[in-house]
């Protein structure tokens, strides 16, 4: 009985990952679990667990649970192949996988494989433009250096002047004042509401 709580327990702590997971790996693995729920990824078995491999990490469940395994090629099984298949100085292949990590969603491998590019080629300028770099005098910066050394500040998502930001704080003080009183005002207008009626309650019931 026991036992049957505990794969019941598993399988329900999945079942949400197992929807997402079958979304975004069409062509992955697919170990059937017990209670109906499916997992998709890079699926190994040992003898008492299942690991299955997805680009968020690994799962690990008892081999209990799993009721059958169908095994096809993954993306992450197909991203591990090329990859191991790159040549230490090959640029063009690191881009070519990069395309296909970001394709399938793969943003932290697509990353890797860009950082990867400028530890062979520093200057490459499509590298360091998709991992958020911009082009300076000082050479390549992220753009909230950039935008830091022109002397430029972030207000609500906006690179302005200080002045800007300054004036853009004072409007929005302003305007959040307004609206404060004009609640406030609501509000008494609806007790005053409230006591007009109030008042002619006790009128009609003074009169009868």
């Amino acid at each position: 009985m026991r036992r049957a709580i505990a794969i019941h327990s598993v399988c329900g702590l999945l079942a949400v990952a197992a929807v997402t997971m079958l979304a975004d790996n069409a062509r992955a693995d697919r170990a059937f679990l017990v209670g109906g729920s499916v997992i998709e990824g890079n699926v190994t078995r040992s003898a008492d667990k299942v690991m299955i491999e997805v680009e968020s990490g690994e799962i690990t469940v008892p081999a209990e649970v799993v009721l059958r395994i169908e095994k096809t090629e993954s993306v992450v099984s197909h991203f591990q192949a090329l990859y191991a298949a790159l040549h230490p100085h090959d640029v063009k292949a690191r881009f070519a996988l990069a395309n296909y990590c970001r394709e399938h969603d793969m943003r932290s491998k697509e990353r890797q494989l860009l950082q990867e590019i400028l530890g062979i080629d520093g200057q490459n300028a499509e590298a360091h433009a998709r991992l958020g770099y911009v082009k300076t005098d000082a050479g390549w910066v992220t753009e909230a250096d950039a935008m830091r050394a022109k002397g430029l500040v972030q207000y609500d998502g906006q690179w302005v002047t200080p002045s800007e930001a300054r004036e853009m704080g004072r409007r929005h003080a302003e305007a959040e004042a307004r609206a404060q009183q004009a609640a406030a005002e609501a509000e008494l207008a609806t007790k005053r509401a409230q006591l007009v009626e109030r008042e002619a309650q006790l009128a009609a019931q003074v009169e009868a």
